[in-house]
C-alpha cells in the first residue's frame, strides 16, 4: 500500500537585517528579504502569501550638497544714455538654488552687455561715432552681442554739448 503524502504549504523565514541606506547623504533606499522556506512548499503545498522584498526610504545624518542653479536673466536695462551710443545690460544671479554645504557654484557668466544707439540724436557727428565702432547702419549695431562685457580697450564714444 503507497503512503499518500499530505501537501505542505509554505512559510515564511525571519526577515533579514535591513540593508544600509542606499547612496552617501540625504535620502536613500533600505531594503529586507525574506524566503520561503520554512518549510518549503511540497507535495502540491500553497506557496507563501505577500511580499518576499520590503523597500523604504531611509536618511542620512549627513546632507547633500545642493549645487548653484542660475536665476532668469533680467530685462535688458535702458541704455545709457539719452542720445548717442551708449551700453545696455542684464544680470542673473547664482540662487536658484544658491549652493550650500559645498555644493558647486553656477558655471558662465553672470552679466551681459551690448552696445545700445539712443533714439534721439546728439549731434549730426553720430553717424560717424556708429562708423568708428564698425557699424554703417543702427539695423547692423542691433545685431551686435558682446559678452560678458564691452573690452576696456574699445574706443570711449565721445560726448557731444
Amino acid at each position: 500500500v503507497a503512503e499518500q503524502s499530505c501537501a505542505i504549504d509554505g512559510g515564511w523565514s525571519n526577515w533579514t537585517e535591513w540593508s544600509s541606506c542606499s547612496g552617501s547623504c540625504g535620502l536613500g533606499v533600505q531594503s529586507r528579504r525574506r524566503k520561503c522556506d520554512s518549510p518549503s512548499p511540497q507535495f502540491g503545498g500553497l506557496f507563501c502569501e505577500g511580499d518576499e522584498r520590503k523597500e523604504e526610504r531611509c536618511q542620512h545624518d549627513v546632507k547633500c550638497p545642493i549645487h548653484g542653479g542660475w536665476s532668469n536673466w533680467t530685462s535688458w536695462s535702458l541704455c545709457s544714455v539719452t542720445c548717442g551710443i551708449g551700453k545696455t545690460i542684464h544680470t542673473r544671479k547664482c540662487d536658484s538654488p544658491r549652493p550650500l554645504l559645498g555644493g558647486r557654484r553656477c558655471e558662465g557668466i553672470n552679466k551681459e552687455t551690448k552696445i545700445c544707439v539712443a533714439e534721439q540724436s546728439c549731434a549730426s557727428k553720430d553717424v560717424n561715432t556708429i562708423k568708428s565702432f564698425g557699424f554703417s547702419t543702427l539695423e547692423q549695431e542691433e545685431n551686435l552681442t558682446l559678452q560678458p562685457a564691452i573690452p576696456a580697450t574699445s574706443p570711449t564714444p565721445p560726448t557731444f554739448s
